[in-house]
């Protein structure tokens, strides 16, 4: 089985010796496409199949593909995306604006999602673009925790690690605690010995 797009190329396939075939591709491009299922030798033939397929949207809070267009988690400090409006799916970059009010001790911020699935990673951007802090490994879930930001708005980027990472989906929630990490009962005025 193949999927073909306008100029007939080959955009994926399924071919085994087994008794079903499945392609499943990301980020596509718009338009058509065509499915071929044919015989995979001349004895193959007269079989007869059943051929399902289907298109997985992205995630409701597209287009927020750059820092110029972010989805704002502003009013949603401590509510999973999965509260706001369903998970987020990582087919490109994900831009969430939060802003962090004065006083703040810390900022935290927590990316889940299945590694297994495709990796992600996430960076913390001020607004002059500079990458504050990141999360990135090669397992499941990432965590940015930084004391004292400056109030303002900031940026979550979330997006997959590489071209195969594409699609998978994630909960995401940012809360501020005053109080530095480590000390989450002091405040910011508080002498510590």
């Amino acid at each position: 089985m193949q999927l073909v797009d306008t100029a007939g190329t080959t955009v994926a396939s399924g071919t085994s010796f087994s008794n079903n075939e499945l392609i499943e591709i990301n980020a596509l491009d718009a338009g058509d496409y065509y499915i071929r299922v044919y015989p995979r030798g001349a004895s193959d033939t007269g079989n007869s199949y059943d051929l399902r397929w289907t298109t997985k949207p992205d995630d409701a809070y597209e287009d927020n593909d750059s820092i110029l267009n972010p989805y704002d988690l502003s009013t949603h400090a401590g509510v999973w995306l999965e509260g706001v409006d369903g998970e987020g799916a990582a087919y490109d970059d994900d831009w969430y604006k939060v802003t962090v009010p004065a006083g703040t001790g810390r900022l935290s911020i927590s990316l889940r999602f299945s590694n297994s699935d495709g990796n992600l990673d996430m960076q913390l951007v001020d607004t002059a673009g500079t990458t504050v802090a990141s999360g990135t490994s090669f397992s499941n879930n990432e965590l940015i925790e930084i004391n004292a930001l400056d109030a303002g708005d900031y940026y979550i980027r979330v997006y997959p690690r590489g071209a195969s990472d594409t699609g998978n989906s994630y909960d995401l929630q940012w809360t501020t605690i005053s109080g530095p990490i480590g000390y989450p009962n002091c405040n910011l005025d508080d002498t510590i010995e």
